[in-house]
């Protein structure tokens, strides 16, 4: 089932935006997802409405697959 996903286009790279546009996923360019300190602080998707932070956006990504098991 594919997922909705959210990302701050200041908190992502352009080389990550290609990646999140290869997926088989719904994602989505937001200006600004209202999560600054997170945005600040660390690397973090929202899918399906639900923050998810991780030590990178590339293990954010590897994760994806793996949460639809």
């Amino acid at each position: 089932m594919a997922r909705y996903v959210e990302y701050c286009r200041t908190n992502v790279s352009e080389d990550l935006r290609e990646s999140l546009a290869r997926l088989d996923e719904t994602v989505v360019e937001k200006c600004c997802l209202r999560r600054c300190g997170v945005c600040r602080a660390k690397s973090f998707l929202v899918v399906d409405g639900e923050p998810r932070c991780g030590e990178s956006h590339a293990t954010l990504i590897e994760n994806l697959p793996e949460e639809s098991e």
